[in-house]
């Protein structure tokens, strides 16, 4: 299948790009709140994305003080 491209993208076309644009940082995030790696295609290669460790930590503390508030 051939597809050739004209022009500028639809608006619906870039609403959509917006669409999975706002998801996909929101699943990085989320992953790395939790403490876990991503991996993505970058620079035509795969690449492991790893939280930083400090971040980690730093999470795992609010989530244990705001655990203790909600009992």
């Amino acid at each position: 299948m051939i597809v050739e491209q004209s022009g500028q993208p639809s608006y619906h076309a870039l609403l959509q790009l917006a669409a999975l644009r706002e998801a996909v940082a929101k699943a990085l995030d989320r992953k790395r709140l939790l403490g876990q790696y991503a991996v993505v295609w970058k620079d035509g290669g795969v690449v492991l994305i790893r939280p930083e460790p400090a971040e980690v930590d730093h999470m795992r503390e609010e989530n244990s003080e705001d655990e203790s508030h909600t009992l």
